[in-house]
């Protein structure tokens, strides 16, 4: 199980109202490329009480890190270069 906590984020359309529609968050594994785990929603029930949020997601390989990136839209395949958060390798 992947489980994050974010605060104080923003809402997405802040970030550039004009293209930035999803928090996407990604998954590195060792001999494995980047894959998404999935879209942050940002709608009332989860970005409430000073935008906080929680994702959960499972995997069947242990990530060796995790991050979440700012896209265009939820569908994209590979991470854009908006990194908003990312952990260490661990």
């Amino acid at each position: 199980m992947i489980q994050i906590n974010v605060q104080n984020l923003k809402e997405i359309s802040s970030l550039d109202p004009n293209s930035k529609n999803a928090y996407i968050v990604w998954m590195d594994a060792d001999n494995q490329a980047t894959k998404s785990l999935g879209q942050i929603n940002s709608n009332t029930g989860w970005l409430t009480d000073k935008s906080k949020a929680t994702f959960e997601a499972v995997s069947a390989v242990k990530p060796t890190k995790i991050m979440i990136t700012s896209e265009d839209n939820a569908a994209v395949k590979t991470p854009g270069k908006m990194v908003i958060w990312t952990t260490s390798r661990f």
